[in-house]
């Protein structure tokens, strides 16, 4: 016997936001522009994920049940981000410059750029192993009352389990296995997972030789600051990987340098 599978459409999905922003012109040799985002954006499904798979709404029937709730599902958007924080500056060095005249020539001209992003972790949404909801599907686990699912910072630490050296992230002593008939009341986006910030700086002098000919340098360095911006962990309750709740890669690239030497004529 094949499955029978169901269509709702009267899911809803809403985002809010509000952004604040500072800008600069370029004036006395530098501009600026600085925004900060705060918004929070919820749905009842996610395409991919709920929505083609699995959609946690009882079952339409169109007698007792015509419209079922589908606020059952109902949770942060997978793209949503609470905070989020972008900065960009611009600043020209100054022309004739200052010292002896060697040092005015090598100095003049020069363009620093520095570009600064942070925000703040994606919804994750934990899930449990087997089928005890009967629903062949994706279930979620039982909240434990009274246990925080966040770890501290003193307790996120390293160990190598297998082969490859993990951090625990999240404390999976917080949620239960759903038992049979049941669900799970794990609500869409439980967690959050860890935040992520770059910063980029660039240099960069265009020297004008005679007859149209013309010297570009240019020095960057793309996260500065070689920060380690952690990866979703997997959160499934019942699941016997070494790695599961633990933070296993980074997102983002290393720090990467780059120079440039351009003679154009």
């Amino acid at each position: 016997m094949n499955g029978v599978e169901q269509a709702y459409l009267d899911a809803t999905g809403h985002y809010h936001g509000m952004k604040f922003s500072v800008q600069k012109r370029l004036s006395n040799n530098w501009s600026a522009n600085v925004n900060y985002t705060r918004s929070k954006c919820i749905n009842q499904g996610e395409p991919g994920t709920d929505i083609g798979t699995t959609f946690p709404v009882s079952q339409i029937d169109p007698i007792n049940n015509p419209y079922p709730d589908p606020t059952t599902n109902e949770g942060p958007c997978a793209a949503d981000r609470k905070h989020n924080v972008n900065l960009s500056t611009v600043v020209i060095t100054p022309d004739p410059g200052f010292g002896p005249n060697w040092l005015k020539v090598a100095l003049k001209d020069w363009q620093v750029g520095f570009i600064y992003v942070a925000r703040s972790g994606s919804p994750i949404t934990p899930t449990t192993t087997g089928d005890f909801a009967l629903t062949n599907g994706p279930q979620r686990p039982i909240i434990v009352p009274g246990v925080n699912p966040y770890l501290s910072e003193d307790e996120k630490k390293w160990a190598t389990l297998g082969s490859a050296p993990s951090m625990a992230w999240f404390n999976l002593g917080a949620f239960a296995p759903n038992t049979p008939g049941v669900w799970g009341n794990t609500p869409k986006g439980y967690l959050v997972g860890p935040s992520y910030w770059n910063a980029d700086l660039s240099f960069s002098r265009n020297i004008n030789l005679e007859h149209g000919r013309r010297v570009e340098v240019r020095v960057e360095a793309f996260n500065l600051f070689d920060t380690q911006n952690w990866a979703n962990p997997t959160v499934q309750i019942g699941s016997t990987s070494l790695t599961n709740g633990r933070v296993t890669n980074t997102v983002g690239d290393p720090r990467i340098m780059q120079f440039a030497l351009k003679f154009s004529f």
